[in-house]
């Protein structure tokens, strides 16, 4: 992340299936989000645009950032990509990365000759 970015309020949970990924997000609308995975990292950006000009007004206080917000990391090699699902509302972004299905060993009897 640049010195420009936020860091992004989250919560990471994995289980045997999948991993949980929660992330809050306040004031930032659905359009305003984005999430990729690129080679199991999972990158949440999002960029607010600027709500209020402040030209014609005086600013007596300003402590809400308006930046860009970002936060990256490295899932384990079995997610599957192809089957995660997203849900924002209320200002939080909730990801559900499931793992791919694991290939239980199995016993095969060999005949010797």
């Amino acid at each position: 992340t640049g010195a420009d970015c936020r860091l992004l309020a989250m919560e990471v949970v994995e289980d045997d299936t999948a991993y949980l990924v929660t992330a809050d997000m306040p004031g930032i609308s659905r359009d305003e989000v984005s999430v990729t995975i690129d080679k199991n990292v999972l990158m949440i950006s999002a960029e607010p645009k600027d709500e209020v000009s402040h030209n014609q007004r005086k600013v007596l206080r300003h402590e809400r950032y308006s930046g860009k917000y970002v936060r990256s990391f490295r899932l384990g090699e079995d997610i599957d990509e192809d089957q995660v699902s997203a849900e924002y509302r209320d200002g939080v972004l909730r990801l559900v990365i499931p793992k791919k299905a694991a290939v239980a060993p199995r016993e095969v009897e060999v005949k010797i000759n």
